[in-house]
């Protein structure tokens, strides 16, 4: 089985997919030389047409189906080590290409990082840090956060990172709130 690794930001695929990473994929299939840009399908057509798998990171190509069937006519899945596919998923799926994604794998460092930067900013942390020389050689008088009990944080959106943010905080009596115009009634209530 044939694979290729697509992406027209190719500084991310070292980040992504470093040489142990490709070592893995090369036991598992024939890795052809990475694609960066459409004109390489089109120079690489007769090569590309035996590729089985199609990795990828933040900067896929978008194909369109009929790209898609001139190119890469035996691609059966493509794998996104990234978070959302909407902006190029659809012509593969509607070809009968399977689409996975990373994006609950990518959700679990910012929601860690959303939750550490509420609870800091609730202490004043970012507004110490910016007036930390001026209190210590102005004598400015010691400013007060409300820190985090009962204090009103609200978010945007509740989908992956909304309701991790708030499942992570809940061990905090942070009053939260939240709006998602798709978030049903009966999910809020057993967020809380």
């Amino acid at each position: 089985m044939r694979a290729v690794i697509v992406t027209q930001r190719p500084q991310n695929i070292p980040n992504v997919y470093p040489e142990h990473i490709k070592d893995e994929i090369k036991n598992l299939f024939d890795l052809l030389d990475d694609i960066k840009s459409k004109d390489e399908f089109v120079a690489r057509k007769t090569e590309l047409k035996d590729v089985d798998v199609i990795f990828s990171t933040w900067g896929m190509l978008p194909l369109t189906k009929e790209e898609i069937k001139e190119y890469i006519p035996n691609v059966k899945a493509v794998f996104y080590a990234a978070g959302t596919v909407q902006y190029f998923s659809k012509p593969f799926i509607e070809s009968g290409i399977e689409v996975h994604s990373a994006w609950a794998a990518n959700a679990v460092p910012v929601i860690e990082m959303a939750s550490a930067f509420i609870i800091l900013a609730n202490k004043g942390y970012f507004q110490r840090i910016v007036k930390s020389r001026s209190m210590w050689s102005n004598n400015d008088p010691q400013v007060f956060y409300p820190g985090n009990y009962k204090t009103k944080v609200g978010l945007l959106g509740a989908g992956m990172i909304g309701k991790g943010v708030i499942n992570k905080l809940k061990s905090t009596e942070l009053d939260i709130y939240v709006f998602d115009p798709f978030l049903p009634d009966e999910v809020a209530a057993n967020l809380g």
